[in-house]
């Protein structure tokens, strides 16, 4: 993932925890984990600055610059579960979640429980990302395809089949390019 102004990517690796790389190369590479915490590999940075990794505990938030754990989110037991992947919204009104075959989409101008997205295809999501504009989210899944979504009314509204295979993950640049 890589974070809003562009300057950090954070790289979840199995069993090894999170590497965060500076791309100006002012600073060197943090390493955060594994340390007792059951990693995933799905890593997002917050509208904040925060780097938050899903963890089998629930949503793991850091500081990227010391990799110093500012606190851990456990997850609903009436929730979704542990996530495949996150996205906050650029502005930081929305959190998007994947779990298997829906998105879980918190905030905006609805509060309380989520609102739910279901993949029109039946298949499980796998990776989910914001465009830098927030009005599209990129998704991938087992179909191996990415899809487009407005985030308005949460429709789809392209789909991508590279023929590469299964796609675990999206990330997008900053300038907005896949």
């Amino acid at each position: 993932a890589f974070s809003a102004d562009g300057r950090l990517l954070a790289v979840g690796v199995p069993f090894a925890g999170v590497f965060v790389y500076d791309l100006s190369g002012d600073r060197p590479v943090v390493r955060i984990g594994p340390d007792g915490f059951r990693w995933r590999t799905t890593v997002g940075f917050e509208p904040g600055g925060a780097l938050a990794a899903v963890t089998m505990e629930g949503r793991t938030r850091f500081d990227p610059a010391t990799g110093a754990r500012l606190g851990v989110t456990p997850h609903d037991p009436d929730g979704p579960g542990p996530v495949q992947s996150f996205a906050a919204a650029p502005d930081g009104a929305r959190l998007v979640t994947a779990y298997q075959k829906t998105l879980f989409v918190w905030g905006g101008v609805r509060p309380g429980p989520p609102a739910r997205v279901r993949n029109p295809d039946g298949r499980h999501f796998m990776g989910a990302e914001y465009h830098p504009s927030g009005r599209h989210l990129f998704t991938t899944g087992l179909d191996a395809t990415v899809s487009v979504w407005d985030t308005e009314p949460w429709a789809r509204v392209r789909r991508f089949d590279w023929e590469v295979g299964r796609l675990p993950s999206v990330v997008v640049s900053p300038p907005g390019l896949l």
